[in-house]
């Protein structure tokens, strides 16, 4: 047992600032905390509400414990303090939040005591403790654990046994079976605390599980969940010597990767905390057990494929590089080997739905992305070949002119978006597209110069007929889909038209963004979020779920992007708002009903749940739209911007830490210092300006253009040797992959390529141009590009 001297107060107010530190209760109605298998709400009183744990049951029978109402009276693991024989309610002071658990003070003055008390949710154990910090009178102080016998939750087929005391040593065990087309599935629980436990049952059914009475140190009590008898045994034999010791190491565990997150410079301190326990959100939704596994949300789903896969730039800037890893793995060795990837999966791992193949596609962004943060060939190699099975299985479904058919992955109804099962998807061939483009750089990495060849003629043609069939000229928006027999546009026109996992998203909407970012501030944003379709439209509120909604988790992404390149700083704050007031809700939501002009965030649809999906949505929205970057295999990009002055500090990109600074109001990049040296005339940094292992880029915007050429952006491609002399800027590129150059230039500017003159795309309004770079032979992309332009310049 830990001596009294040893016991010191973990919050850490001022130490992680970003840190939620609520003064009195939870500060919001409910609390959802998770920890792989098990998650529980935690209600406004302090007492748990339900507990949810995902063994072999089948996914409707997660429940195991629950109230039947916010009343206390039905108690779910309540604890309380034993002081002689006085109880005490663990009331919630000064409490520390995180997204597996909390940490908390309680004080009974008039007894002279105090103690910090937690609640750690870990993957399959519930561990309350209590840290003893003053006693005054040296008092014997208890912890008792307090479970109403209504609170088993009793679903149709299930049968529970009583609490038993001599089945595992030192422990109280019970289990419920679950029957089932023939078959039963038990979840065993067991009760153990590390200094003595003994239970009471009373006549109403309430059990109080009471641990030994101490002077000092520290008490814990773990309750495990299991999916056998032998786990349930060594789990809770390990527990009953060091429950207390699990709980300090895992407070000591947050904290430290809280110490190591990245941080975000940003105006509103709400937002601040959100993207600061982003890593640590995405983690508590992780299965230890099943290595790429992991829950998408806090409080309800177990494993969705897509919802692991899709921003998957989030874990890797946040340094979560294994699981990414491990999640190429799991997805590839889990896939069906003719339909391909699981959409959803039961708690066993059988795949319940499977992605729309274009939609798989993810998986080879997924690998891509990998391959561009961590420059792991090992892992490129073994799972290449299945990137290309599903490269392959998708081209040889239904195409029409470079567009593939297929109903849209979302939403949940296409129906009501005008679907019949003749259909082309806006939303699924912009997953495809940015999945080609990727598959043509893992290709060439690969020495695979056919496949190569095949995903280049693929996202060329795709493109050419993404933004001619899916653009409606009248509406200036992209539609939901059209008819795969005559392309006919249907009447719908959703939020997410595009899914923004990739930089190479942006080259679908180029010289589009006004128009798009228009359209969402007339007929899609309102006072509580953004409609998943205007109320106009035919899709509206046609599925409630969905259709009537605002879902953070595909339009966020589009949105951030299109409000960052047209300038939208009303919206902008006004979805910062959301996310405020979501956050100070402990909420990150999937979905929030937008039926009514007054609904929206400060009525979230489930209070306290926490969406990873939404996670990495917003995360990837601050990174892209607030700071202004991108990721691409050729390096970082600094892109525009919203005008909220947002950097961040700690970011994990090609094995190097990087911190990036915005100076300077406005959108467009006039200069960039990288450790010092200062880059003009690209916004994508030069390989060879990047030395050791940590990089600051400070990025100076402007609201006007500057005056001499400049990359804008060249995915795929890594630059050097760059130099800007008066008009003309110079500099080498290198890709094995196809490459589009982005830049801006004044009218009439020369563009030569490897010594020839080349006539780009060119926008006069805008100022900007593009070139289109193939690969030639097995050089691939490689030579010097030159822009001139007269040295009088210009100025937007």
């Amino acid at each position: 047992m830990q001596e009294l001297a040893d016991v010191a107060p973990r919050i850490l107010r001022g130490t992680i600032p970003e840190i939620n530190v609520v003064p009195e209760g939870l500060g919001a109605d409910r609390l959802w905390l998770s920890g792989g298998r098990l998650a529980l709400s935690l209600a406004a009183h302090g007492g748990i509400e339900e507990v949810l744990y995902w063994g072999n049951q089948p996914k409707n029978r997660t429940s195991i414990l629950r109230a039947q109402d916010r009343s206390p009276y039905f108690s779910v693991l309540r604890p309380y303090l034993l002081i002689g024989d006085l109880a005490y309610v663990l009331e919630l002071h000064d409490t520390a939040i995180y997204p597996s658990g909390y940490v908390s003070k309680f004080e009974a003055p008039e007894q002279g005591v105090s103690v910090e008390h937690t609640l750690i949710v870990r993957s399959e154990e519930i561990i309350q403790s209590v840290a003893i910090l003053r006693n005054e009178g040296m008092r014997p102080i208890a912890l008792r654990i307090s479970l109403t016998g209504q609170a088993k939750e009793h679903r149709l087929g299930r049968v529970w046994s009583e609490w038993q005391g001599e089945t595992v040593p030192g422990a109280f065990t019970a289990s419920a079976a679950d029957y089932s087309d023939d078959e039963v599935v038990t979840t065993h629980i067991g009760i153990v605390a590390d200094h003595g436990l003994t239970c009471r049952v009373f006549h109403s059914g309430k059990e109080f599980f009471e641990t030994g009475a101490v002077t000092r140190g520290v008490l814990a009590v773990a309750t495990v969940f299991a999916r056998d008898e032998q786990a349930l045994e060594e789990r809770c034999l390990a527990l009953r010597q060091s429950a207390w010791l699990v709980a300090e190491r895992t407070v000591d565990n947050w904290n430290a990767n809280l110490s190591e997150a990245p941080r975000l410079s940003h105006n509103s301190e709400e937002v601040r905390s959100f993207f600061r326990q982003s890593p640590l959100l995405l983690e508590s939704m992780m299965t230890p057990d099943l290595p790429g596994g992991m829950r998408a949300s806090a409080n309800s789903y177990w494993v969705w494929g897509w919802d692991t896969m899709v921003y998957c730039d989030a874990y890797l800037a946040a340094g979560q590089t294994e699981f990414v890893r491990d999640a190429l793995d799991l997805y590839r060795r889990t896939a069906d080997p003719v339909k391909g990837i699981g959409h959803a999966f039961d708690p066993s791992m059988r795949i319940t739905n499977y992605q729309a193949l274009c939609a798989q596609g993810l998986y080879i962004q997924m690998l891509y992305a990998y391959l561009a943060f961590t420059g792991d060939s090992d892992t490129l190699r073994e799972n290449y070949s299945f990137a290309r099975a599903i490269f392959e299985r998708t081209l040889a479904q239904e195409s029409r002119d470079g567009l593939f058919a297929g109903r849209s992955l979302m939403p949940d109804f296409p129906d009501y978006a005008g679907h019949n099962g003749h259909d082309i998807s806006t939303f699924n061939n912009s997953i495809f597209y940015q999945a080609a483009r990727a598959m043509e750089h893992l290709a060439s990495v690969m020495d695979d110069p056919e496949i190569a060849r095949v995903a280049r003629n693929c996202w060329q043609n795709l493109e050419t007929a993404f933004r001619e069939r899916l653009w409606d000229e009248e509406r200036e928006y992209w539609v939901d889909s059209v008819d795969s027999r005559d392309f006919s546009k249907r009447l719908s026109y959703p939020a997410y038209p595009i899914l923004w996992v990739s930089p190479f998203a942006r080259e679908l909407t180029a010289g589009r963004e006004k128009q798009c970012a228009a359209f969402l501030a007339e007929h899609v944003a309102c006072a509580g979020g953004l409609r998943m379709y205007p109320r106009w439209d035919i899709a509206f509120n046609g599925d409630g779920n969905q259709c009537a909604q605002y879902y953070p988790i595909a339009a966020d992404g589009f949105f951030g992007a299109m409000m960052a390149r047209a300038g939208g700083d009303a919206l902008v704050a006004r979805w910062t708002g959301w996310v405020e007031q979501f956050w100070r809700a402990h909420t990150v939501p999937e979905g929030v009903t937008l039926e009514a002009e007054n609904d929206g965030p400060h009525r979230p649809d489930n209070p306290g749940g926490i969406q990873a999906f939404s996670v990495k949505a917003w995360y990837m929205a601050l990174l892209s739209g607030g700071v202004g970057i991108s990721f691409d295999a050729g390096g970082l990009t600094v892109e525009p911007a919203w005008n909220v002055h947002a950097g961040v500090d700690g970011l994990r990109f090609q094995n190097r830490t990087w911190s990036v600074s915005n100076r300077g109001d406005g959108r467009n990049v006039t200069s960039i210092e990288v450790n010092g040296t200062r880059i003009d005339g690209s916004c994508k940094l030069p390989a060879d300006a990047i030395h050791g292992e940590a990089v600051s880029v400070v990025v100076q915007r402007s609201k006007s253009r500057p005056f001499y050429p400049q990359i804008l952006s060249a995915d795929n491609a890594r630059l050097s040797n760059i130099t800007r002399c008066g008009g003309r800027l110079s500099v080498a590129l290198a890709s094995g992959a196809a490459v589009r150059v982005h830049f801006g230039a004044p009218p009439n500017s020369r563009v030569v390529w490897r010594g020839k003159r080349i006539d780009p795309l060119y926008d006069p309004v805008e100022c900007t141009g593009s070139i289109l770079l193939n690969p030639v032979g097995s050089d691939g992309v490689r030579g010097e590009l030159d822009i001139i332009c007269d040295e009088s310049g210009y100025s937007l």
